[in-house]
């Protein structure tokens, strides 16, 4: 009986360790820019890990010696080398850029003149870390 009971959980075991262990929604938002819409969007970690060697998404803050604030500055380059940018020194658009994140997916929306009229900064765990 005893040695039943071990074939059963020897077998139970063996059977454990072999299947495939899959955790979690796992998705990749790679770099689009919409020139006519003057929209960008993307996953950093997505672009960081995309095949191509073009594609990039990334935001930063600039604090420049005699402005009264920061400035932020976005910008876009999908798989074909299209590029959108924009920039601003809103404090409330700015304040969403401390959010980023490996895992940030951004999306940002300029006006004709460059400016950034929206700026998102979505955090998510299925969007993939940078890979170094």
């Amino acid at each position: 009986m005893l040695r039943s009971i071990l074939s059963m959980f020897t077998i139970a075991t063996i059977i454990g360790l072999a299947l495939p262990v899959h955790a979690g929604l796992k998705s990749n938002a790679f770099v689009t820019v919409d020139k006519t819409n003057l929209v960008a969007s993307g996953a950093v970690g997505s672009a960081r890990n995309s095949a191509d060697s073009k594609q990039y998404i990334r935001c930063y803050i600039h604090h420049i010696t005699g402005w009264a604030g920061p400035m932020a500055y976005c910008e876009a380059v999908d798989s074909n080398g299209i590029v959108l940018g924009c920039r601003t020194t809103d404090p409330n658009k700015i304040s969403v850029l401390y959010a980023m994140t490996d895992y940030s997916y951004i999306y940002f929306q300029a006006d004709a003149n460059g400016d950034c009229t929206e700026l998102v900064i979505d955090n998510r765990s299925f969007f993939p870390p940078m890979i170094p």
